[in-house]
């Protein structure tokens, strides 16, 4: 009977050696499969209806309706009420509340170094990592990109260039040129850097329009958003000049709803939505939410439940593998919406959600504070103003 065993232990030896993953002189060895590339696109100030596929007669992007059909479109997509609120969700899979950013100015946009980010999940776990353009989330260490998780950083960290200079690496760098040019520019610089690297690679392009226009009219939007909507579509053909498409992940959003036009309360045309930028009403945090991996998410997907930005972390960490289980992550709000998003918008079953969004005024006025309470179905809000 013993002899028999170790025939069979010698047997069951032999036919599992090919696959062990110890190296040694005469083995191959074999590692686990490498996880997406992640190309996150978020512009500033852009509505939910300035996009042409939303119905605007107005503006044309045609590469960003491009992108929607070749992979889902968030029908119900949900920012903050303004720019550093809503990065600093995207980046950790929190509310902003619970990250102790609660607004864009007077050091209440600085994220602690304490949360964990996208970036560091990622680059722990193999990917190289750039953030390119707006940061918004603190200039100074730890607070800055390269202190969150960032092997490389391209941009400026305040709310404008005007009150943070571009930097490289920590050095200032001279910016002759329209936002949107530098911002891409350096983006697609660091892509092909890494283009022929064995590592997969987490992108962030943060763009300063349409919000950088100069002013807030039509005709000012409109440039803005055709110059992101052609940066779009560089971005796009990079990846399918490399053949990388099947490969990359791209998500494209907006950090929030669209500021009043000059000199009065209305906002440009939002696709009838009420509420601009600084609102918890539907024009001020329903915003673009577009996904595409082709070969994994079906195209022309739709789909129609309450997502929102803190549903980025955890979504790009399920396509990529990893468990936030096993990080050391604090509590999480979001969810992964990879099982939506691969079954078409159609997922066998899926929550009913309840989201929150709010809206602080400058110097932490709570006593004006505009709070929103969302659901498929129903929304109950306070709007003090």
């Amino acid at each position: 009977m013993n002899r028999r065993l170790h025939v069979l232990a010698s047997i069951v030896v032999s036919l599992l050696a090919p696959a062990l993953t110890v190296a040694q002189e005469d083995r191959e060895v074999v590692t686990a499969p490498k996880g997406p590339n992640f190309l996150i696109l978020l512009a500033d100030d852009l509505a939910w209806g300035d996009l042409s596929l939303h119905g605007n007669r107005n503006f044309d992007t045609p590469n960003l309706d491009a992108l929607a059909e070749r992979g889902a479109r968030l029908e119900h997509f949900y920012a903050c009420p303004e720019g550093a609120t809503t990065r600093a969700s995207l980046l950790t899979g929190r509310y902003h509340y619970r990250t102790g950013v609660s607004g864009s100015s007077h050091g209440e946009s600085v994220l602690p170094d304490h949360e964990v980010t996208l970036a560091e999940a990622l680059r722990d776990a193999g990917w190289t990592t750039g953030w390119f353009g707006k940061w918004q989330n603190g200039s100074n260490w730890p607070h800055r990109p390269e202190a969150q998780g960032f092997d490389h950083f391209a941009g400026f960290c305040g709310n404008s260039p005007a009150d943070a200079p571009f930097e490289k690496n920590e050095r200032e760098i001279p910016n002759s040129e329209g936002t949107t040019e530098v911002i891409t520019r350096d983006a697609l610089a660091f892509l092909d850097s890494v283009r022929t690297g064995d590592d997969p690679w987490l992108a962030c392009v943060s763009f300063d329009e349409p919000r950088a226009s100069a002013d807030t009219s039509p005709d000012s939007a409109a440039d803005a958003i055709a110059r992101i909507d052609m940066a779009v579509g560089r971005l796009l053909s990079w990846l399918s000049e490399h053949d990388l498409e099947s490969r990359t992940l791209v998500w494209f959003l907006s950090d929030n709803g669209p500021p009043p036009l000059p000199g009065t309360r209305e906002t440009r045309f939002n696709a009838y939505l009420r509420g601009g930028k600084g609102s918890v009403h539907e024009g001020g945090v329903r915003v673009p939410g577009l996904v595409s991996l082709p070969g994994v998410i079906p195209p022309e997907t739709e789909f129609d439940r309450i997502t929102s930005a803190i549903d980025l972390l955890p979504t790009l960490l399920d396509f990529a593998g990893i468990q936030p289980r096993d990080l050391d992550l604090p509590p999480l709000d979001g969810m992964s919406l990879a099982p939506a998003l691969k079954a078409g918008g159609k997922p066998d079953r899926w929550p009913n959600r309840i989201l929150f969004t709010s809206w602080t005024p400058p110097g932490y006025d709570t006593r004006n504070a505009s709070v929103a309470v969302r659901t498929d179905r129903w929304l109950a809000l306070r709007d003090p103003n």
